[in-house]
């Protein structure tokens, strides 16, 4: 059956066309094997072989598959998810991606430069989706500032860089940089120097460009599947009535489509028979912006609607606009609010209860009305609360009443308290608009708007705002709130307390200048204002290039997109695509596995389990407890692998695995917090203690003690995100290490039992529900000082939550093992040393009690039982140079004043010392590295004519792995230093530096006896030599075990924030950080490093917190 009911003959039946990078696709549904749920990021890279544009999340949260858009509605380039845009969607677009901008043969754009000269970045695996959120930026706004540039980067997640770098590489280019990053942008070279964009390139934005000339007009498109599934793009109100009224008289389910980043919250809504796009339909981006009145289209994105509310706050009576434009801003982040409309949010709002939506919230604080249509002929406008009780069923949203507020004296205050600033659910939103008399002790004159609280609006009609009546206000408002209970959104009691702390804010603000100047803050929001940062470092210039601040070989290939991670690997004839089937509780056993659903879905070849293993069920045969690949009866924790779905795409593996059925026997309540698992093991005699203690060997001590102290110290998980690849490596941190053997195995598995190529990529979800996460630690600690701070007694204990099974080192040394069930946790960044600098506190200034009781030479090491520390204790110097650098004294005072003259907004600083120590066991300290240095190369002329000439370039593969650590770049580095030869001769083929080091002086060993031949002994003319007597340019070395030192790393981080004592907001003001880190090999990456790992530091101090589902075991705290 045909769709035979659009307004003209103009309709394009199972196809749509777009452009990308300048190239044409005319996809047709069924030869191309493209749906409703086909999305963008897949043709990209499927399709279109376009592996730059890469994916994570795939729900529009970390920007790594953004590209840049002209679609056929509007005229501007945006940023968008990929991963959020069905294909059927693109019709009539033109889609830049990373490919499109620059690559090395044709020379890259100037954002692409930009990356390479600020070092901007490490695992390099996000830097795509940076660059093309920055090229949107730019083509849509040329003369962009700063400020703009860091509003614009809300859903681009890094996980190595800290961000600093990449903001100041693009703040160099934006109309208001500072002089400092001019410079560095400059580097003595044109912004465009090299460019391949030509007459596309940023600078030709004022010029008259012709658009590429893609399918003009808005053709109406019809889409009808073998599956029975129905698309239809609709350019008109009359197209989308006529659509709505079959499908329902038809009993289809259906979804409208604007954005589609409702997926992205809610992934199980469906399935739908039947889908209208309704992006081309103009009635619906209708807005009237007039002193008559303002209306806003349903279906204007949320970018749109923002810039339409700052209009609209001009005129009289709409002045609250403007701070509904300014909270809309905290709502998703750009890429989202590109594509996310009004309409789509407030659907999302009337489907799911719970979803909480700060627009619903914007518009029934200010008394909207939703304009919302049956019909061609019937519409009719409801209330907020009317809109969320009606069936919506063959109806449309069609515009947004804005009522007016006029003759002043209308306050309208708005909040979004959430985990992190930025791209995160909320806690608690509130919107208040009230009026008040501010000539007559600021009398309520009417009914305030309170959301969600019409007893405390009753309550406040006609009062005066003092103290008695906000007193009154807090009563009433705690009886009447009833906060549901959800673990992932903080407990009642908090969120109760929370919003009563935003309607006393709200009433502060509007007291201004009336109130005490000491409570004056509490009114105030704690604006984030711009980032900046300075590094400064040492570098011996006579060594270079060793130690030479250089940036990463592969940087100017992973801002390209061309640096190839192993889900870029072409695929192979007769792949398959793997997806887990994970256990959904945490203690029970397995009694029996229903695969036959996902079996008979087409497309999947097999399913596995453990009894397809060939050999022992077991993926760390280097730890001492095994771990199976596939539970075979007993569940230890939520997200167990239970067995893997084979199928022709990975979309048909994810969708099968969700049909295989696990029944479970003898489900237990799961163990999940450490003092419980503690309680077990002491009712067993099971002695799981790490003891350090501090005993003076003068017993007369005792008596000089002055105060002691008790407490105990909690360090929580933290997320991995693993991307585990072999020629380089993308943010995976130490999960790398043992869990990457799991996916490893399995595939090894699969490969194994069908004899073909197998990929298996884990969808975010499943990465969370699977992979350990950082080892948490509990200690508990007594300690006595005397008067002068010094520690004359100590005795703690330490803690380790290795999950079900203690395999990580760290969990060794605190020696214990407890039956708890979320999954084995595992190495990570910084793993040693997070924990230990973290359970000294008492009344006398930490810095001082610390600077007291430093290690010192002889000193026993914890943890190794007869060893001692031995050399010398930098930290009080390292702490003085800090100290007068980062003005210490003079900011402590300030601070001290600021938290005595302010009530409601605190500051802290705080300064603490590190110690780490880098050792090197022997399974991880044996790199291999060899060396080939050739006589010559070959240049190839366009002609055709192919010339030789003498080179000496120097080719180094070596045992290490880039992961964004920077190892390729300083192992270059190295062998260029003692090969005494230009850094551009070295290629690096996928390290110790040691090794490279070694290689290099048997290198030169072989050559010595040439060079002492040879009159001014150029390296050009040594290896010419060598050839000709035949000496072959080769060296091989591998480190001992034992050759590698380990050291100390002592580093001084000095950090001040900033706190609003009524919602727990929070910013960092400054963060003053010295390490020492000896002579860097590369500056520039060990930056990059250190900075990054200061930000991930942040991240589990303050806003990673995980959650678990108490009954099931199950994280809840899995997405973006």
């Amino acid at each position: 059956m045909l769709f035979l009911n659009f307004r003209n003959d103009n309709v394009k039946q199972n196809s749509v066309a777009f452009f990308i990078n300048g190239k044409e696709y005319n996809v047709k549904t069924d030869a191309d094997k493209i749906g409703p749920n086909s999305l963008l990021v897949d043709f990209i890279r499927d399709k279109a072989g376009l592996t730059g544009t890469k994916y994570m999340c795939r729900e529009g949260g970390c920007g790594a598959c953004v590209v840049s858009v002209k679609s056929r509605d509007r005229t501007e380039i945006r940023a968008v998810n990929s991963c959020m845009t069905p294909v059927l969607s693109c019709d009539g677009w033109e889609i830049t991606t990373v490919e499109g901008l620059g690559n090395k043969k044709d020379g890259y754009h100037p954002i692409q430069q930009q990356i390479v000269k600020f070092s901007a970045t490490q695992c390099g695996f996000c830097t795509p989706g940076m660059v093309m959120n920055m090229y949107s930026l730019q083509q849509s706004n040329p003369i962009f500032k700063t400020q703009d540039v860091e509003d614009s980067f809300d859903g681009n997640m890094c996980r190595c860089t800290g961000y600093r770098p990449i903001m100041d590489a693009f703040k160099a280019l934006a109309s208001d940089a500072s002089e400092e990053l001019k410079r560095k942008a400059a580097d003595g070279n044109s912004a465009c120097n090299g460019c391949p964009m030509k007459i596309n390139c940023c600078q030709n934005k004022d010029k008259d460009i012709e658009d590429i000339e893609c399918c003009t007009g808005l053709s109406q498109i019809y889409v009808k599947l073998k599956s029975g599934e129905e698309w239809i793009t609709a350019t008109s109100l009359d197209d989308v009535y006529t659509a709505l009224q079959r499908f329902t008289e038809g009993g289809m389910k259906y979804r409208i489509v604007a954005g589609n980043t409702g997926t992205g919250v809610f992934k199980d809504d469906g399935p739908f028979s039947a889908f209208i796009d309704i992006n081309s339909v103009p009635e619906l981006k209708r807005s009237m912006i007039e002193t008559s009145g303002v209306k806003i289209g349903a279906n204007v994105t949320l970018c749109y609607a923002i810039d339409q509310l700052q209009k609209a706050s001009e005129i009289d009576g709409y002045a609250f606009c403007a701070q509904m434009s300014k909270h809309l801003k905290r709502v998703a982040n750009v890429p989202i609010r590109n594509t996310g409309t009004l309409s789509g949010n407030l659907m999302m709002k009337h489907t799911h209860r719970d979803f909480p939506s700060d627009i619903f919230m914007l518009l029934e604080s200010v008394g909207a009305k939703l304009l919302i249509g049956a019909s061609p002929t019937v519409s009719k406008e409801y209330s907020m609360i009317e809109f969320r009780e009606l069936d919506m069923r063959g109806k449309l949203i069609l515009s947004i009443i804005l009522p007016a507020y006029k003759g002043g004296n209308y306050y309208l205050k708005t909040y979004k308290i959430t985990r992190r600033y930025q791209n995160s659910h909320v806690y608690v939103n509130a919107g208040i608009l009230i009026k008040v008399d501010t000539k007559k002790n600021f009398n309520v004159l009417e009914k305030p708007r309170i959301v969600h609280a019409s007893q405390t609006e009753n309550f406040l009609v006609g009062k005066d705002l003092n103290k008695g009546t906000l007193t009154s206000t807090m009563d009433t408002l705690e009886a009447e709130l009833k906060p549901d209970e959800t673990p992932t959104d903080g407990s009642q009691i908090y969120r109760k307390t929370l919003a009563q702390s935003l309607l006393y804010k709200a009433i502060l603000s509007i007291l201004g200048e009336s109130v005490k100047s000491s409570v004056k803050s509490g009114g105030q929001d704690l604006e984030h204002g711009p980032m900046s940062g300075k590094q400064t470092f040492e570098s011996d210039q006579k060594e270079w290039p060793l130690y030479q601040p250089i940036p990463k070989l592969e940087a100017d290939v992973q801002a390209s997109g061309e640096a190839e991670y192993i889900n870029d690997i072409r695929p192979e004839f007769g792949d398959l695509f793997g997806a887990f089937v994970v256990t959904t509780v945490a203690n029970a056993t397995i009694s029996s596995i229903d695969a036959s659903e996902a079996l008979m879905t087409p497309g999947v070849v097999n399913f596995l389990q453990a009894k397809d293993i060939p050999g022992p069920n077991n993926y760390t045969i280097f730890y001492p407890i095994a771990e199976e690949i596939f539970v075979k009866d007993k569940v230890h924790h939520a997200g167990q692998s239970v067995g893997l779905i084979l199928a022709e795409s990975r979309t048909i593996a994810l969708e099968a695995a969700k049909k295989v059925k696990i029944v479970y026997s003898d489900v237990k309540k799961p163990v999940l917090d450490m003092k419980d698992s503690l309680k077990l093991a002491e009712k067993k005699g099971e002695n799981c203690i790490f003891e350090i203690r501090k005993t003076p060997s003068d017993k007369n001590a005792f008596a000089n003690a002055t105060q002691t102290i008790k407490g105990e110290f909690r360090v929580g998980p933290q997320y991995h995100i693993i991307n585990l690849i072999v020629r380089r490596l993308g943010g995976s941190y130490g999960g790398k290490i043992s869990k990457s053997c799991l996916i490893a195995g399995a595939c090894a598995v699969a490969a194994h039992v069908t004899n073909r190529p197998v990929r298996l990529i884990l969808d975010l979800e499943t990465n969370m529900k699977m992979i350990g996460k950082r080892l948490p630690y509990l200690t508990t600690y007594e300690a006595s000082v005397d008067d002068s701070g010094n520690i004359v007694s100590l005795k703690g204990s330490i803690f380790c939550d290795p999950g079900y099974t203690p395999n990580e080192t760290t969990s060794f040394l605190a020696s214990i093992f407890m039956q708890k069930n979320p999954t084995r946790n595992c190495i990570y960044r910084g793993d040693y040393g997070t924990y230990s600098s973290c359970f000294k506190e008492g009344k006398y200034d930490p810095a001082e009690v610390r600077a007291t009781n430093f290690i010192k030479a002889g000193d026993p090491l914890v943890g190794l039982p007869g060893q001692t520390f031995q050399g010398e204790n930098p930290l009080s110097k390292i702490i003085d140079d800090l100290k007068t650098s980062a003005d210490y004294d003079d900011r402590k005072k300030f601070v001290e004043n600021f938290n005595n003259t302010n009530r409601f907004r605190k500051r802290g600083m705080h300064l603490m010392p590190m110690r780490y120590p880098q050792h090197y066991a022997e399974f991880d300290s044996q790199f291999p590295v060899f060396i080939s240095v050739y006589r010559v190369r070959p240049k190839f002329y366009k002609s055709g004519r192919t010339n030789l000439t003498m080179d000496g370039s120097v080719a180094v593969s070596h045992g290490g792995i880039e992961m964004g650590q920077g190892i390729n770049t300083k192992c270059a580095q190295t062998v260029a230093k003692f090969l005494n030869v230009p850094l551009e001769k070295v290629r690096i083929k996928p390290t110790s530096s040691l090794a490279a080091m070694k290689a290099c002086e048997i290198l030169l060993k072989k050559m010595e006896p040439i060079r002492q031949e040879i009159k001014d002994p150029t390296w050009e003319k040594v290896v010419t030599a060598c050839y000709n007597k035949h000496i072959l340019l080769t060296a091989q070395y591998q480190d001992i075990p034992g050759e590698l030192k380990g050291y100390d790393i002592w580093a001084v981080c000095l950090t001040e924030v900033e706190l609003d004592v009524l919602t727990g907001e929070y910013k960092i003001v400054r963060v003053d950080l010295a390490e020492d880190a000896g002579m860097s090999l590369s500056p520039e990456v060990g930056i990059g490093q250190i900075e990054g790992a200061f930000v991930m530091g942040l991240g589990l101090w303050t806003t990673e917190k995980l959650i678990y589902d108490k009954n099931t075991g199950e994280i809840l705290t899995k997405n973006t």
